[in-house]
């Protein structure tokens, strides 16, 4: 294979790689690595689409670290609404690193559960004693004693709610 024949195959290789899509844009840098004086339009383009893309990608990713602090705050501001700074503290500093969680709402109910509860007095219900009726009464009228017992708690109810006015 002579010179002339050698160079055509080259060209040809070199035409081959400019105008396959995939290998153009590192081509076209090779050739300029080796000659930096070559000017391409197409290598420049190429540069140019790169930069708009990656450009694009990092708005897009500010806009939605943005719009994350800005939902951790409405949401921290609901919670805060709820509970004091001793409070607040907690769920931040405690609750929210230990179990890796960044939502409020999942933390301030982790914080409510762990609350201790308060003791119950032995044999209270709803905060009143119960008493048992009067089993002659019951027995020998049932629906009698139901109704009496009904009437006598409405008339509580409605004392209780005279004596609130």
């Amino acid at each position: 294979m002579d010179e002339n024949q050698a160079q055509k195959i080259r060209a040809d290789l070199a035409l081959k790689l400019f105008q396959n899509p995939k290998t153009k844009a590192s081509f076209t840098k090779l050739i300029k690595e080796v000659d930096p004086s070559f000017e391409s339009p197409v290598g420049d383009i190429e540069e140019l689409r790169n930069e708009i893309k990656n450009h694009k990608e990092e708005m897009t990713i500010q806009t939605a670290a943005r719009e994350e602090q800005r939902n951790r705050e409405k949401a921290r501001a609901k919670i805060k609404a709820k509970y004091d700074d001793s409070a607040m503290k907690v769920i931040e500093e405690e609750i929210m690193p230990k179990y890796g969680i960044s939502d409020y709402e999942a933390a301030s109910k982790i914080y409510d559960y762990d609350l201790p509860k308060p003791k119950k007095e032995p044999g209270a219900m709803y905060g009143a004693r119960w008493t048992m009726p009067a089993i002659d009464e019951l027995i020998s009228d049932p629906a009698g004693w139901a109704k009496s017992a009904a009437i006598d708690e409405v008339e509580k109810i409605m004392a209780r709610r005279e004596g609130n006015k």
